[in-house]
C-alpha cells in the first residue's frame, strides 16, 4: 500500500507491524474539529528542519494509554500548548507502528486511509 507521505529509504524500519487487530490511540491535534493536517508528520510541517532521525520524524507520535499523553515533557513543547487530544482507532491495513520513545508511544507510519473518520476528539 502507498503510505500518506513519502518516505526515504529503509523506512518505516523493518521491525514495524501492522496492526492485525484494530487499537485505540491517543494524538494530540490543533484543530476541533480535526483537520487533515492534524495527521501531518513533524518533517512535513518543518520541512527544512534538519532531523537525527529522519524516518521517525515521517510517522506520527501516538499513545495506546491516554494517560502518558501528560506524563514527561511533549506537554511543555510550543506546539502542544493549545492541543486537543484525538482518540484514533488505527486498523488493520492503516499503516505500520514501532514502539519509540517509552511508555506507550508508538510512530505510526500511516497508508494513505481516510484517518478523519477513525478520530474523535475529546
Amino acid at each position: 500500500m502507498k503510505f500518506r507521505e513519502e518516505l526515504p529509504d529503509k523506512c518505516p524500519p523493518s521491525d514495524a507491524v501492522e496492526p492485525v487487530i484494530s487499537f485505540v490511540a491517543y494524538r494530540y491535534v490543533s484543530n476541533n474539529p480535526v483537520q487533515e493536517s492534524d495527521f501531518d508528520s513533524t518533517y512535513k510541517v518543518f520541512p527544512t528542519k534538519l532531523f537525527p532521525l529522519p524516518c521517525l520524524a515521517r510517522g506520527l507520535s501516538i499513545f495506546t494509554d491516554r494517560a502518558d499523553l501528560f506524563r514527561g515533557s511533549i506537554l511543555k513543547l510550543p506546539t502542544k500548548k493549545r492541543a486537543h487530544i484525538c482518540k484514533v482507532t488505527v486498523m488493520p491495513k492503516s499503516g505500520v507502528t514501532k514502539p519509540t520513545g517509552g511508555a506507550s508511544h508508538l510512530t505510526w507510519w500511516p497508508y494513505d486511509v481516510a484517518i478523519l473518520e477513525h478520530c474523535e476528539v475529546e
